[in-house]
């Protein structure tokens, strides 16, 4: 039996092979097909059609079929309206009001009865990595409306979130199996999914007014700049000596008024002047006596406090008939009260008063310019509390505003349990965007949902319980109430009784992770209870603090390492129920294809045809692609060709689990002695090596090959090794941190690891995916080991005896046997197979019919034509015994979008510039010639850019390269044109 020693490095990697670097899947949402996504561009059906046959690959049920792709050459969404989605600017707006907001701002790629799909720019989300878990700010390329005629899936959450899916609509899992999209229709009550931890925004202090209020403001700002003029100078004239009425006359005034001017100290008019930043709504001039309002410049602290009084603690009464607008703010606290009235003066300058009508006291400001500001910036004015919402200036706002506006939300609706804090709300629109305001702050809330007895109105508990989050309140944001803060901190000192960030599921993932390290499990869980999170059935969730310091005690690279780093919070699932919706949508999210939406916030995922097909199955998944033309290329015969093709897609995953030395190197003495041919020279012989890790230490005696293997690899005390004695290596890791510290190293090159724990001798897996075909080569290599060999180096053929494939498959077949390895069939792609004859056809139809062959996937745009070999017409050139065993797939020719899009990707991925006027032109060389042809231009096209001293490329350039590189039609017709003078 071979070892796996015998294996050569250079074959331990599957051959794939994508000439299409842009493209990274199917870009399906479960089966259905975005119109733009993981870089493919249009072909609906086609991908659609494709993502079947990966489904049915992975789940093995394709043996023994092939699929044809067949086309000219060049050839349900996700949630209903009212899902609130997170912006990349904070503010929180349900997806239809999006879509509706940027149809008209957007490029209508399709609108039909029953879809519409609008392209956007400028327009970004709050966005989840799935690489890394963490939250990113992404662009959104698409918005999609789309009608349905069955019904969706409420999904509520442990925690009150809740969202509105159609049933195809994946949403991140985590169960035992691992880290997954599944499908809405396959999730069951009691699973976990994700939700953020934390979000991340672009935030401005920019106070936005509605422009139309800012110029009605400005124009009667200049009237009254003109009657404290008017007034100034008429006080000028009276005190010269011109009588009152006289200069009434030159105004063209009443008499009373003027006297007014001159003997009054008019404080409305003067109020103006101890304004800096004035702002008014109303016709002061000739209506009105309502002072101004200090127009604040930007959204600070202040303000955000402002708005949180007055959304959880304050009365709005509009008296239509006198047009008055009054604030009434109600607390008994003293503090609370002095400090409202104080930010009403500091903020707008206003003068506010304390009142008290018997029933209830507080503090109250009456003014309709403070209405009209208000509602300029977006603020609805007048509501009763189950109607009031948050305003987006607040949402859009920096984390300091944010804390402002929460504490004073906290100290007019929050109060301190013995578990938590609690913060009331009858406005479910608040309880939602509270919950996002919270995630800005690292705080995940719960949600509670009740009903008022014999009423059909609702109030909502936001509740933060679990000792983190109690302390980010603390330090973040706080209560300005003494009794509240001083319950908060004895609140946050004592042990807390909840858990609520905890991973579920982590049993199998960290039981294998242990066993690889080769620690026990109170080494590796730093207690004795450990055994408690590998139980199989029920295991114990860990709390993320835990899983922390597991990763850290034992630096733990992967899954588990970002599963504790992430900026995901696991929720459970508590109900599932049917609902019924016309219309549902979906945003197309540039790389991550995940967005932030639902009340509270969940994260939601949005989602060339071979090269697709390839990233799609992974890359595990062993995927060869060739040209039928090659076939007849090479040298040796056609059928042995195609055979190591077949052999190069078919994958062996072998595992092997061996006993390994691995610690750091504290001491080494190489044992030397005199060459024998050279007296003078010495080699080492052996070497005595002291390897520790940070539980144990052990002294090792080696022979002559590890004290070679030392030399050559430069290995010294400070450096972190791993001996293989069972093969006969030693392999250098890196270089221990410590040793890295005490060499002061400003810059190195080394690699810097931390010394591993665990016994300095333990087991570790080894995993060596390699293909059948490199296997062949391997085998083959050694049967030619002979004395031949030794003396004229060994005999290379390029064709595999039989018997050495048998050999192979009788070695992998008994380590499948052991449980020692899997089989991966993977896929052979065959461009252009309209190429093949006769007998390669009758080779590929023979091979489907063996127990190893992998997937194969044709492509032709042929129509009817000859088989080659044969005088049979037959269509795309395949035999019908052939054709009748294929599944077929056609695709079509791009529209004019389509073609500009794929230009568009494809200049990205090769970091081209390209103005918008080329790009236009560009794809009308990809409509009239081919795509192919558009996309071979842009490279030359740039060159003569860069030559020209242009950063981007111009229609000058592609017209200068287009002149000089001609498409396959002009080619032809430049033939035609001369054809009497090329040889025949």
């Amino acid at each position: 039996m071979r070892g796996i020693k015998e294996v050569p490095e250079s074959i331990r990697e599957w051959e794939r092979i994508s000439a299409h670097s842009h493209i990274t899947g199917l870009g399906l949402d479960g089966l259905k097909a975005k119109p733009v996504a993981d870089g493919m561009v249009g072909q609906i059906e086609a991908r659609e059609a494709a993502g079947l046959v990966v489904r049915l690959i992975k789940q093995g049920k394709f043996g023994g079929r092939a699929v044809l792709l067949v086309g000219p050459p060049g050839s349900g969404k996700c949630v209903s309206g009212d899902t609130p989605v997170l912006l990349a600017n904070g503010e929180v707006k349900p997806i239809e009001q999006i879509y509706n907001e940027w149809k008209n701002k957007g490029s209508v790629l399709e609108k039909n009865e029953n879809e519409e799909i609008i392209k956007v720019e400028d327009l970004e989300v709050v966005s989840l990595n799935p690489e890394n878990l963490k939250i990113e700010i992404k662009p959104v390329e698409y918005i999609y409306k789309q009608r349905v005629n069955e019904s969706l899936l409420e999904i509520r959450l442990r925690s009150g979130r809740r969202i509105k899916v159609t049933k195809s609509h994946p949403l991140l899992t985590l169960k035992k199996e691992g880290l997954a999209f599944c499908n809405s229709s396959e999730l069951k009550v009691g699973d976990y999914i994700a939700v953020p931890r934390k979000v991340v925004t672009k935030p401005s202090t920019e106070i936005k007014i509605d422009p139309e209020a800012k110029a009605r403001s400005e124009i009667l700002l200049e009237e009254i700049k003109k009657r404290i003029s008017e007034i100034e100078y008429s006080i000028f004239l009276v005190q010269e000596g011109f009588s009152i009425n006289s200069v009434a006359n030159f105004f063209g005034l009443h008499n009373e008024t003027v006297r007014r001017w001159v003997n009054s100290d008019l404080p409305y008019y003067s109020s103006y002047l101890r304004v800096k930043n004035p702002f008014i709504a109303i016709n002061s001039v000739n209506y009105s006596r309502t002072p101004p309002i200090e127009l604040p410049e930007k959204v600070l602290p202040e303000l955000g406090e402002f708005f949180g009084y007055l959304i959880s603690e304050c009365d709005e009464y509009i008296n239509k008939k006198i047009e008055s607008y009054t604030i009434r703010f109600h607390n008994t606290n003293k503090k609370l009260k002095k400090r409202f009235k104080f930010l009403v003066k500091k903020i707008f300058g206003l003068n506010a008063k304390f009142f008290n009508d018997g029933k209830r006291s507080g503090v109250k400001i009456s003014n309709r310019n403070l209405k009209e500001f208000l509602e300029a910036i977006g603020y609805t004015v007048g509501k009763k509390s189950p109607e009031k919402d948050i305003p987006d200036l607040i949402m859009r706002a920096d984390e300091k505003v944010i804390a402002s506006f929460l504490r004073a939300f906290a100290d007019g609706e929050g109060s301190v349990g013995e578990e938590g804090i609690e913060i009331s709300t009858s406005s479910e629109k608040i309880a939602n965007k509270l919950s996002y305001l919270f995630l800005r702050l690292g705080i995940v809330t719960r949600m509670i949902e009740k009903k008022v007895k014999n009423k059909e109105r609702k109030y909502y508990r936001i509740v933060i319980s679990g000792g983190d989050f109690l302390k980010i309140f603390k330090e973040k944001v706080g209560f300005s109430i003494d009794r509240k803060r001083k319950k908060l901190a004895i609140l946050c000192k004592k042990k807390p009784h909840t858990n609520v960030d905890l991973i579920p599921n982590l049993q199998e993932l960290l039981m294998r992770t242990r066993r690889n390290l080769g620690l026990s499990k109170q080494l590796f869980y730093g207690s004795k209870n450990g055994y408690r999170y590998e139980k199989e059935e029920n295991g114990r969730k860990m709390k993320r603090t835990t899983l922390k310091k597991i990763v850290e005690r034992n630096n733990i690279q992967g899954v588990i390492k970002i599963l504790a780093d992430s900026d995901v919070f696991w929720d459970e699932i508590v109900e599932i129920k049917e609902v019924e919706e016309k219309e549902v949508y979906d945003l197309c999210v540039k790389d991550n294809h995940t967005f932030v939406a639902g009340f509270g916030g969940i994260i939601v995922h949005n989602t060339a045809i071979a090269n697709a097909i390839a990233k799609e199955l992974g890359k595990d998944v062993p995927f060869v692609q060739l040209a039928a033309s090659e076939i007849f290329s090479t040298d040796i015969r056609k059928t042995e060709f195609l055979t190591q093709t077949l052999r190069k897609a078919i994958g062996a995953r072998i595992h092997e689990i061996r006993k390994v030395y691995e610690g750091v190197i504290k001491e080494l003495e190489i044992e030397k002695a005199p060459h024998p041919y050279n007296p003078y020279q010495q080699i080492p012989i052996g070497a005595k090596i002291k390897i520790a890790t940070k539980d144990e230490s052990k002294t090792l005696k080696v022979d002559q090959n590890f004290a070679i293997q030392i030399y050559q690899q430069g290995i010294e005390v400070g450096d972190i090794v791993q001996i293989d004695p069972e093969i006969g290596k030693i392999v250098k890791l890196g270089k221990s941190e410590e040793a890295i510290k005490e060499k002061s190293y400003d810059i190195t090159s080394e690699k810097s690891l931390p010394i591993p724990s665990g016994s300095v001798l333990k087991e570790k897996e080894f995993v060596y995916p390699v293909t059948l075909h490199s296997l062949d080569v391997a085998f083959a290599r050694e049967a030619g080991s002979d004395i031949f060999s030794l003396f004229f180096g060994a005999r290379e053929s390029k064709e595999i005896d039989a018997e050495i494939r048998q050999q192979v498959d009788a070695y992998i077949k008994d380590l499948v046997e052991q449980g020692k390895c899997e089989l991966l069939p993977g896929v052979v792609f065959i461009d252009e197979v309209s190429m093949l004859d006769i007998e390669t056809f009758a080779f590929l139809n023979r091979a489907m019919e063996q127990e190893l062959c992998p997937i194969l996937i044709f492509a032709t745009n042929r129509g009817l034509t000859t088989v080659r070999g044969t005088d049979i017409v037959s269509p795309h050139g395949i035999p019908l015994d052939l054709l009748d065993r294929l599944l077929i797939i056609n695709t079509r020719p791009y529209t004019k979008e389509e073609i500009k899009k794929i230009l568009e990707i494809r200049a990205e991925k090769e970091k081209i510039k390209i103005e918008k006027d080329a790009l236009e032109y560009l794809t009308e060389i990809g409509e009239r010639a081919s795509l192919r042809h558009a996309i071979q231009l842009m490279a030359p096209a740039y060159e003569v850019a860069k030559e020209r001293k242009r950063e981007k490329i111009s229609v000058e350039d592609i017209k200068f390269v287009e002149e000089r590189f001609v498409d396959v039609k002009r080619s032809v017709e430049y033939m035609k044109s001369l054809e009497e003078k090329f040889l025949k």
